[in-house]
């Protein structure tokens, strides 16, 4: 009902193409689309989300693989079949099955975004409970299978800061400190799965200190619209030339709307004389055809230019401090003038 609701009042507004774009192109669309021909990589949404459950990737791992060594033993396949049909009454079974053909179906999407697994997280997370419900208490099987991931999740703390930013001798001293405790933590504790939680907390407090303002810090929407509000403190919209319509902070921020510079009688319309000025928010790979499009009648002013990176997929290359100056690209405001 409501996606017919929503198809009706998008025909209201864009005829045919409203519900088009909603039902087909903004869905399915993605997997036919040429506007969404990206890169087919099957292998992505599966990397994304044992990221996404990164500190019990290990245990899904190794079910996976305990059941598939059981399948693949010399069996019929009618008895491996029969094996499935009976797990498939319990309910853990049920939601791993359905997480992994959601996985299964996007994987073969032509525009990937990692925010796609999103909707499979709740269900991975009741999965592993159930892994963890069973798993065995009290036994240096268990605390060692524990130990394996709270390790590597330890030596994160001081891998993780190292390779984002640069860092001084200080903080090798503390980095010491923490795991000098974190080793004494460990011989005296009792419950097996505290060994995995405080890991994980550190490291998840760790990514919140480092990881993500680095990020935030090339996304330059609020430092932009600053001097957007100093210049045109009363105009309700901003030009933009190659900014796709989906960076709407700068909507946000600026407090006015984003409107694409497509013709030259735009700015003529807007600039009846050598007195007025009107600023364009440009993206780098449109700056060089800023004049052929627009042409010579005007002057071009760069007032600021930012580094920005697009965040909605964040590459390993960004997030290392010795390529990220490679990854990232800019934005100019320009200020527009007739001669």
């Amino acid at each position: 009902v409501l996606p017919g609701i929503w198809s009706y009042l998008l025909y209201t507004e864009y005829d045919v193409y409203g519900p088009y774009f909603f039902l087909w192109q903004q869905s399915f669309g993605r997997f036919y689309d040429k506007i969404y021909n990206q890169k087919l990589q099957p292998s992505y949404f599966y990397i994304n989300y044992l990221w996404g459950i990164f500190p019990f990737a290990f245990f899904l791992l190794k079910e996976i693989y305990i059941n598939v060594l059981k399948f693949i033993k010399n069996r019929p396949i009618k008895e491996n079949l029969t094996t499935i049909w009976n797990g498939s009454r319990d309910k853990n079974f049920v939601i791993g099955f359905w997480v992994f053909l959601y996985l299964f179906l996007i994987s073969f999407s032509k525009f990937q975004l990692p925010q796609y697994t999103y909707w499979a997280l709740p269900g991975g997370a009741i999965f592993l409970s159930g892994l963890l419900l069973r798993f065995p208490e009290n036994t240096i099987k268990s605390k060692l299978i524990l130990s394996i991931p709270s390790i590597i999740l330890l030596s994160s703390i001081i891998i993780i800061p190292a390779l984002i930013i640069d860092v001084s001798y200080g903080y090798w001293i503390l980095s010491s400190l923490l795991l000098i405790v974190g080793y004494l933590f460990y011989i005296r504790i009792k419950d097996e799965i505290l060994l995995l939680i405080l890991p994980v907390i550190v490291v998840f407090s760790l990514i919140s200190f480092y990881v993500f303002p680095e990020l935030v810090k090339f996304q330059p929407s609020k430092e932009v619209s600053k001097v957007i509000k100093q210049f045109e403190p009363d105009k309700e919209y901003i030009y933009t030339f190659g900014v796709p319509f989906s960076k709407r902070s700068y909507e946000f921020y600026s407090e006015r709307y984003m409107r694409n510079l497509f013709r030259r009688e735009q700015l003529r319309n807007d600039l009846k004389s050598s007195e007025q000025f009107t600023l364009v928010l440009v993206a780098l790979e449109f700056y060089p055809f800023l004049s052929d499009r627009f042409g010579d009648e005007f002057k071009y002013e760069i007032l600021k230019e930012y580094p920005s990176y697009k965040i909605a997929t964040p590459k390993k290359k960004f997030l290392m401090k010795k390529t990220r100056d490679k990854e990232l690209s800019k934005v100019f405001l320009i200020k527009i003038q007739r001669k």
